[in-house]
C-alpha cells in the first residue's frame, strides 16, 4: 500500500490493480453512489479513464460528451436518491463517477448486474486460451463441389456467371450457375455480394442460399441459416424474399438483421432502414425487432446498433441472460460451455466488449461482477458461481 494516501485512494487504487476485497470494492462505490467520494479519487478515476484512450484527447469539451452520454445510458432508468452525483465538482470528475457506477472493470468496457451496485473481484482458472473468430467461408456450387474461401479476403461478388473476391481477385475460373450455399463455421465471418448488388454478412456457423443470378424471377428469394446482417439492392418489381426456419420476410430495399440459429428458442428480426414484411402480416418500422418463439409474435422497440454489434467487431447486450451471451461465445471462439448449475445461466448482463480479444479477456471481465467464475481446460468453458 502506498503511503501519504487518504483511506479513499488506497479504495481506488487496490481496485484499479484488482487487489480490492469484495467489503473494500463495496465500499469504493458507495462512496460514488452517495456523493461523497473526496476530489483526489474522482481525479485518479479521470486519470485512469484518460490512460485508457491514450490516442484520445480529453478536453473540457470531450469530457462534456462523455458525460452527457453517459447520462442518456441512465436517463430511462429509475435513480434513487443514492445514486444521484452531485454536481459541485469539476465535469470531469463528475463524468468519471458516473462512469463508475455504470462499470465493472478498466477502460471502455462496462458490464452491470440487474441488482445495481453489487461488484467483487474474482479470478477463475485459465488453463488455456482461445483465439477469437476471423475471415473464412466454403462455398457450396450446384454440382455439389465444395470451395474454401480465402481467409485473407473480406468476401466474395456474385456477378455475370463468374466469381470474384471483393479485391477483384478471381474466386474460380469456372462459370457458376443454378443455387450456390455459403457458409461459415465456428470462428468465422464472410461478406456475400449477390448478383443484384445486395450485400449480405454472415455470422458464425452460419448459411446463406442465394441463387446465381436473380434474371426472370418474380422474386429475389434467398434462404438463411444462423445470423445474417442484409443490405437489399431497392428493386420494386421484384421483392427480395428472406426465408428463415419458420420466418419469411419481404423487402424491397432496406437494412436489417436476422438472428435464426437452430440453437435459439426466439428468430429475431431487428430493423435498421426502410420496411419488411414479416410472413405476410406484421410489417416492421426501423428501431424495432420482431421475436418469433414459435408460440408468439412480440415486436418491441429497441436499439438496433445491439443486434449488428457483432457487424462491427462488438459482443454487445442488455439485459441478456448469461446463456444466450456464452452462445455467442461458443460460436464465436469454437467453445464447449457447461454450468456448475442451471440457475447461472438466468443471470442478466449489460456490457460491450471487442469481439477480437481472446476470450479470457472477455470471461475475465464479467467475473468482476462478482457473480460468476469461469474455468478455461482447452475449448471448454464451465461456468461456476
Amino acid at each position: 500500500m502506498q503511503t501519504n494516501l487518504t483511506h479513499q485512494e488506497n479504495l481506488f487504487l487496490k481496485y484499479s490493480d484488482g487487489t480490492a476485497t469484495k467489503a473494500e470494492v463495496r465500499a469504493l462505490f458507495a462512496l460514488l453512489a452517495e456523493g461523497t467520494a473526496d476530489q483526489q479519487v474522482l481525479q485518479l478515476m479521470a486519470n485512469e479513464m484518460e490512460l485508457a484512450q491514450p490516442e484520445k484527447t480529453f478536453d473540457e469539451a470531450r469530457w462534456a460528451r462523455v458525460y452527457q452520454t453517459l447520462k442518456s445510458k441512465i436517463a430511462a432508468e429509475p435513480v434513487s436518491p443514492s445514486r444521484q452525483i452531485r454536481l459541485q465538482q469539476p465535469l470531469r470528475y463528475v463524468a468519471a463517477a458516473v462512469f463508475a457506477l455504470m462499470i465493472f472493470g478498466a477502460g471502455w468496457f462496462y458490464i452491470k448486474q440487474n441488482s445495481g451496485l453489487q461488484a467483487g473481484l474474482t479470478k477463475g482458472h485459465y488453463a488455456s486460451d482461445l483465439n477469437p473468430g476471423q475471415n473464412g467461408a466454403t462455398l457450396t456450387l450446384e454440382n455439389g463441389k465444395v470451395i474454401p474461401l480465402n481467409a485473407g479476403k473480406a468476401g466474395f461478388i456474385v456477378g455475370s456467371g463468374q466469381l470474384s473476391y471483393t479485391d477483384g481477385a478471381a474466386l474460380t475460373a469456372e462459370a457458376v450457375d443454378g443455387q450456390l450455399i455459403a457458409s461459415t463455421a465456428q470462428r468465422q465471418t464472410y461478406q456475400v455480394t449477390l448478383a443484384d448488388g445486395s450485400k449480405v454478412w454472415l455470422n458464425a456457423q452460419s448459411s446463406l442460399r442465394f441463387p446465381s443470378k436473380f434474371l426472370g424471377k418474380k422474386q429475389r428469394i434467398v434462404e438463411l441459416n444462423g445470423e445474417a446482417y442484409f443490405e437489399i439492392s431497392k428493386d420494386k418489381k421484384h421483392p427480395f424474399i428472406v426465408k428463415s426456419g419458420r420466418q419469411e420476410l419481404e423487402v424491397l430495399g432496406t437494412h436489417f438483421n436476422v438472428n435464426s440459429y437452430g440453437n435459439e428458442p426466439d428468430i429475431k428480426t431487428t430493423l435498421l432502414e426502410g420496411k419488411v414484411k414479416i410472413n405476410h402480416r406484421y410489417m416492421l418500422e426501423p428501431g424495432y425487432q420482431l421475436v418469433d418463439n414459435e408460440s408468439e409474435i412480440v415486436v418491441n422497440k429497441v436499439d438496433p446498433s445491439l443486434a449488428v454489434a457483432w457487424t462491427t467487431g462488438s459482443f454487445s447486450f442488455q439485459n441478456a441472460p448469461l446463456e444466450v451471451i456464452m452462445r455467442q461465445v461458443s460460436r464465436w471462439y469454437g467453445a464447449q460451455v457447461s454450468y456448475a448449475s442451471e440457475d447461472l445461466k438466468q443471470r442478466h448482463f449489460t456490457g460491450s466488449i471487442s469481439r477480437y480479444d481472446k476470450v479470457s479477456s472477455l470471461l475475465k471481465t464479467i467475473e468482476l461482477s462478482g457473480v460468476v467464475t469461469f474455468q478455461l481446460q482447452g475449448n471448454k468453458i464451465t461456468v461456476n458461481k
